[in-house]
């Protein structure tokens, strides 16, 4: 039975020269510091022309551009800070994916444990017609993820898929580099 173990982001990567690190896609985060600017600007300038007149459309603009506001802000750090999506090393596979957000903590999965890893295309979590690619890692048999890192559109939980879009290494070269770190790892062990 694997034993999935729990590790801080600072705790992983640093120790390995030969790891892949994947983060947020910036280019995303830069798309949403637009949108979120161009929506703030407009709220307030809707909620400036509103005064003194029209004071239920200024408090519903200018609750509107707090919102807008706060939006902005989270795009900037992400844009500044990108989230880790999963580092791979020698020893294993670390996801930071729980539930439905990524975090600072994150879980090591051993390259001893999966079975198998390739590419996927799959319908996006949260439903819609949207097509993901992700790196698909089937655990051995008797080997399961808790539930909130395996998610991706698979009720099996020995799979583990995990985010091939985005980052600078992607799709298939990123699959090729993870295989080359498992097969060296399980040479070594």
């Amino acid at each position: 039975m694997m034993q999935m173990t729990r590790q801080s982001e600072d705790m992983t990567g640093a120790q390995n020269d030969m790891g892949i690190i994947v983060y947020w896609s910036r280019a995303w985060s830069s798309f949403m510091v637009a949108g979120f600017s161009i929506v703030t600007f407009i709220s307030v300038a809707m909620a400036w022309k509103s005064w003194p007149e029209q004071k239920v459309v200024l408090v519903v603009m200018a609750l509107f551009s707090l919102m807008m506001w706060a939006g902005l802000l989270r795009s900037i750090r992400m844009l500044l800070y990108p989230p880790t999506l999963f580092k791979a090393d020698l020893q294993g596979v670390v996801t930071y994916l729980n539930g439905s957000n990524y975090g600072k903590e994150g879980y090591h999965i051993a390259w001893q444990d999966v079975e198998e890893m390739k590419l996927v295309k799959r319908i996006a979590a949260g439903g819609g017609k949207k097509r993901v690619s992700t790196v698909a890692l089937l655990l051995k048999e008797g080997c399961e993820a808790p539930s909130r890192i395996s998610l991706g559109g698979s009720d099996d939980p020995r799979i583990v898929h995990l985010d091939a879009s985005t980052g600078n290494l992607r799709l298939q070269p990123l699959v090729e580099q993870m295989q080359g770190l498992m097969a060296t790892a399980l040479i070594k062990n």
